[in-house]
Parts: structure tokens; sequence; C-alpha cells
């Protein structure tokens, strides 16, 4: 009997002192905290949220009619630490925000030609474990992240916890955009340019043509 009261006063303290596992008045169970959570729920999940906290946190949510998933530090990184490089993500579409409402401080490029000589594309292997597995390793095109930032450096991040750099492809493409508008400006000027020049030997062939009847005529 003694033992079974022991048992029952340990689990009692177990629980009061360090609680694992709670359940609400309203339904919510919150793991590694004895705290009620607010309205957004700090290490709780039901059915529609959850949320895994620690110095940061990471949160899925499927209130809404897009399931989400998001982060304290606005990032999440799907990373695999058994062989220390980042995963392969397959989708079928990815969209990036773009809304006029969420953008301030909105300006053309005007260098984009100029930017666009400078960058150069590669070819490369991955060094991770699943492509050097591969009996032909998988051939990637793209660029490197310190020679864009020399270039285009807010287009570079750099992880504060591995200080490995990676680039936002989609802020070079615009201005690959304007480079290939700035390329079509010089080539419909020189377009004109030669044009004109047609027209100029067309009028140099026609006078001399005149010339060479006249000549004829006063021979004759």
């Amino acid at each position: 009997m003694k033992n079974f009261n022991f048992l029952i006063a340990f689990l009692l303290f177990s629980v009061s002192a360090f609680p694992q596992i709670n359940i609400f008045s309203d339904g919510k169970i919150g793991v590694g905290t004895s705290t009620p959570p607010p309205t957004y729920y700090q290490n709780v999940f039901n059915g529609s949220h959850m949320m895994f906290k620690n110095i940061n946190s990471l949160s899925l949510d499927v209130n809404g009619a897009g399931p989400r998933i998001w982060s304290s530090t606005g990032d999440v990184v799907f990373y695999n630490t058994l062989t220390g490089t980042f995963n392969t993500i397959q989708v079928q579409t990815v969209t990036e925000q773009s809304d006029s409402s969420a953008k301030t401080n909105v300006k053309s490029i005007s260098n984009g030609l100029s930017t666009v000589l400078k960058l150069r594309g590669v070819s490369f292997n991955f060094k991770k474990v699943s492509e050097k597995k591969r009996s032909n390793p998988r051939i990637h095109s793209g660029v490197i992240a310190q020679e864009i930032e020399k270039v285009i450096p807010d287009a570079v991040y750099t992880a504060d916890s591995t200080g490995e750099k990676s680039v936002s492809y989609s802020d070079i493409i615009p201005y690959l955009i304007e480079a290939i508008k700035e390329q079509q400006t010089i080539i419909e000027n020189q377009d004109s340019i030669i044009k004109s020049q047609l027209n100029d030997l067309v009028a140099i062939k026609t006078s001399l043509a005149d010339i060479q009847k006249q000549l004829k005529k006063q021979k004759n």
C-alpha cells in the first residue's frame, strides 16, 4: 500500500511540476505547457491548427481554403540533415507573391542589359550523396551564388545556421526581361539605320543609272 501511495504521489508531482500533455476546457491539447493557449496557439494543436515551438515556431494550419505552413522567422527550410543537403521539392505549380498592394518603392529597372552581361550561366553536378550514387549524375544548370551576390546582391540569401548561400532566380528574371527589351530597342534602331542606308543605296544606284543614260546620249 505504501508503494502504491508513493506511486500516486510521484505521478501527481510529475504532472504538476513537469506537465507533458494538457487537455484544456475548450478541447485544445497542449504538449509541454500548462498555460492555456492564446488566440494563436503555442505548443498546441487541435483539429485545424498545430504549432511546434521552441526558440522559434513552425505552424500547420488548415483553417482556410488553402492549408498553410508558416514560421515565426518568416522562413521554412526543407533540409535533409542526414546527407547535409537541401531536399528536392516536386510540385505542379509554384507562384510567388506579386500583388501590387504588397509592394512599395516600385521602380523600373534601367540597367538590365549591362547587368545580364555580368552574369555567368553554368552547368554543374551537386555533391549530395543521392547524386553520387547515380550511374549518370544529373547535370544541373544555374548560377553561382557568390558571383550573383557581386552583381545583384539582393537576389542572394545567406543561411544564418550554415552560412550557405542560395539564389532567388525569380529576382534575376526582371533583369532578363529588361535586357531583352533593351536589345530589341537596339535591334530596331539598327534595322532603321540599315533600311535608311538601303534607301540611300537605291537612290545612288538610280542616280548612277541616270548619269550613265545621259553619258550614252551624249556619245550618240
